[in-house]
């Protein structure tokens, strides 16, 4: 017993040594994984305060920049001057229209085909006149409706017994040979044909023309504007930043010159031909800057 005893006696501070050196190499591992705990989160914690500074330095950047843009002796201002002239209107337009009637869809068509046809190929023996066609179309209606039940409203023969077909196309000409037309109208007229509309107008290269000759003038008045402004501020000088330019023909207004859509007129003798005279035309121009007024 007594050997037993001693047997354990001795053991027991080696085992108390080795379960020491046990806790103690427990300690050392927790210590370890918590310093490369902290130096994890030490490096990653680096590129976002490198970051965060880089971030801070270009808005200080943009801010110095923006005041460095921003002058206070420099003045930004937009103003506007229009130039504008009466002009004669160069174009002669002419539009004539043919009208048939008859019980027969088909002799409708087929006498407005044959006035257009025989029209447009006289109208092409004349070079300098525009020639284009216009609306072409044929309806039907009752020339002498009355009441009558909604039964015989539907009969079929009823209704082809009081139809009549009506039918009407039209032809524009264009010419800044106002002679040249008018003769030819007048001779159109003579075929059946009669007027809807005679009127001047400004040609597109008369208004182009025109035009330029008020750009110079336009931003003349511009200038004399910003030299007003700029005087007033006490600046010295300006630079035209941006300059926009804004164009417009304004037409003056006519009467139209419409004739009786009766029948029996456009059968008399050929008419003398018409007469036209030209109108006036405002060509208006309006021009916009952007300066810079600096000290």
């Amino acid at each position: 017993m007594n050997r037993f005893t001693n047997f354990f006696t001795i053991f027991s501070p080696v085992q108390s040594l080795k379960q020491a050196m046990n806790g103690f190499s427990s300690m050392a591992m927790v210590a370890w994984l918590a310093c490369g705990l902290l130096l994890c989160l030490t490096f990653s914690a680096i590129p976002v305060a490198h970051a965060q500074a880089e971030t801070m330095e270009s808005k200080i950047s943009s801010e110095d920049a923006q005041k460095k843009a921003i002058s206070p002796s420099e003045t930004y201002l937009t103003i506007s001057a229009s130039e504008q002239k009466e002009v004669d209107q160069d174009e002669l337009v002419a539009e004539l229209r043919i009208e048939v009637e008859d019980p027969k869809s088909s002799v409708v068509q087929e006498k407005i085909n044959s006035a257009v046809k025989a029209a447009v190929a006289s109208i092409k023996q004349e070079p300098s006149i525009q020639l284009s066609t216009g609306q072409y179309y044929v309806y039907s209606y009752d020339p002498t409706p009355v009441i009558v039940s909604s039964a015989e409203a539907i009969k079929p023969e009823r209704n082809k017994k009081n139809v009549i077909w009506r039918g009407t196309q039209s032809l524009r000409l264009v010419s800044k040979d106002s002679e040249k037309l008018l003769n030819k109208v007048g001779e159109i007229q003579g075929q059946d044909f009669v007027m809807s509309n005679l009127s001047y107008q400004l040609s597109s290269e008369k208004f182009e023309t025109e035009k330029d000759g008020l750009i110079e003038a336009a931003i003349k008045k511009l200038q004399n504007k910003a030299n007003i402004v700029a005087q007033s501020l006490n600046k010295p000088s300006y630079n035209i930043v941006e300059l926009n330019l804004d164009n417009s023909y304004i037409p003056t207004p006519q009467p139209m010159v419409m004739m009786k859509s009766d029948m029996s007129l456009s059968r008399e003798s050929a008419p003398q031909p018409p007469t036209a005279e030209p109108g006036k035309a405002v060509i208006s121009l309006n021009v916009s800057a952007r300066i810079l007024l600096k000290n």
